[in-house]
């Protein structure tokens, strides 16, 4: 099956369900598919692509480091509000991983997914019952027990240090 194929059927699969959050997270080393198989499966099923970096990075100008703190949560919501659409797919969300911002961004993803279905690439790996992101050592490396959200792994990896 290919990762287009896995990532569809997982938005459907949260679809037919009733479940409190829709999240998909696409995960998976940098180079090993999670923007192409997001890019292919918004083709497919129509729906919006949101570069966050940029999107979220320009709504935060105005405001103050200690300010962005602050409003971070709520600038990302008002990204995904442009949108119409029952599915909304991220991509490039390392923004919400800058310590500056001192937001927990699967938390704020599983928010955000009461609303909506989103589907977001993550730059990580799965180890054991273990998400992470980024390589450990790196100032944005977080581990998260792994959610109950549908995952499509791009690439298997054996450990956080082969990112």
């Amino acid at each position: 099956m290919t990762h287009r194929v896995a990532v569809i059927e997982a938005i459907k699969l949260l679809q037919a369900g009733a479940g409190y959050q829709r999240l998909v997270l696409v995960v998976g080393a940098p180079g090993t598919g999670k923007t192409a198989a997001l890019r292919e499966a918004s083709q497919a099923l129509s729906f919006p692509l949101v570069n966050v970096n940029l999107d979220l990075s320009h709504r935060l100008l105005p405001f103050s480091r200690n300010e962005r703190r602050r409003v971070a949560g709520n600038l990302l919501s008002e990204v995904l509000d442009q949108h119409s659409a029952s599915v909304v797919g991220l991509d490039n969300l390392e923004l919400l991983f800058s310590p500056e911002l001192a937001v927990d961004p699967l938390r704020l993803l599983q928010q955000e997914s009461r609303r909506r279905t989103l589907v977001a690439t993550w730059s990580g790996v799965v180890v054991g019952q273990d998400l992470h992101y980024a390589v450990p050592g790196h100032p944005e490396h977080v581990v998260h027990p792994l959610p109950s959200t549908p995952i499509v792994q791009t690439a298997l990896a054996a450990s956080p240090e082969n990112l």
